[in-house]
């Protein structure tokens, strides 16, 4: 009869199948993307939803504006920028050069393996772990608003610096805690890159 139907609303989900090697170049307005197995490297961006990636090499950059992106077994050579401006960013079994992490709302947990770490919440908490392999040789970790754990390797050489506006840090060795009120410095090792 010629007028549009009413109340009726619908949605596609796309399941994609392609050669693991293949570069990838994703962008979602509204939904989640889901990345799986590929070694090609690529970029994901998507306006509302999570990202989750597992099992993949040379992923460089990942960005939603609302949503978390989680990230397990992702390896590259490549630094990996991670942003969203509304949601968590959480990594397991990262084996990565460098890792470029913000979140304006949102907390930052980091698994892993890493040389350079900038990782940026203004609304969340840092935590990162190193795993036993990792050389970390420098570091850049800022919170505005919450806590930062940092667990590096026991063979770790860098120079460390630890300054806090409102709250106090934890410095943790060999089962010896000390605490300090507002800045703390320390040599690890042989000393290196800031941290």
């Amino acid at each position: 009869d010629g007028k549009e139907p009413q109340g009726i609303s619908g949605y596609v989900n796309y399941h994609i199948t392609a050669p693991a090697r293949l570069k990838f170049d994703l962008t979602a307005q509204n939904g989640e993307v889901k990345v799986k197995d590929m070694v090609g490297g690529g970029k994901i961006a998507t306006t509302n939803g999570d990202v989750e990636v597992k099992g993949t090499k040379g992923l460089q950059e990942i960005h939603t504006a609302n949503g978390g992106i989680h990230l397990s077994s992702i390896t590259s050579e490549a630094p990996l920028r991670l942003t969203t401006d509304n949601g968590n960013i959480d990594t397991k079994a990262l084996d990565v050069q460098e890792v470029v992490a913000q979140t304006n709302n949102g907390g930052i947990r980091l698994e892993g393996r890493a040389t350079s770490l900038n990782l940026t919440s203004q609304q969340g908490e840092i935590d990162a772990v190193l795993s036993p392999q990792a050389a970390l040789k420098n570091a850049k970790i800022h919170s505005s608003n919450g806590h930062i754990g940092l667990t590096l390797p026991p063979q770790s050489n860098a120079n460390l610096k630890a300054t806090t506006a409102n709250g106090s840090i934890t410095f943790e060795e060999r089962g010896n805690k000390q605490n300090h009120e507002s800045r703390f410095e320390k040599v690890l090792g042989s000393g290196g890159g800031l941290i």
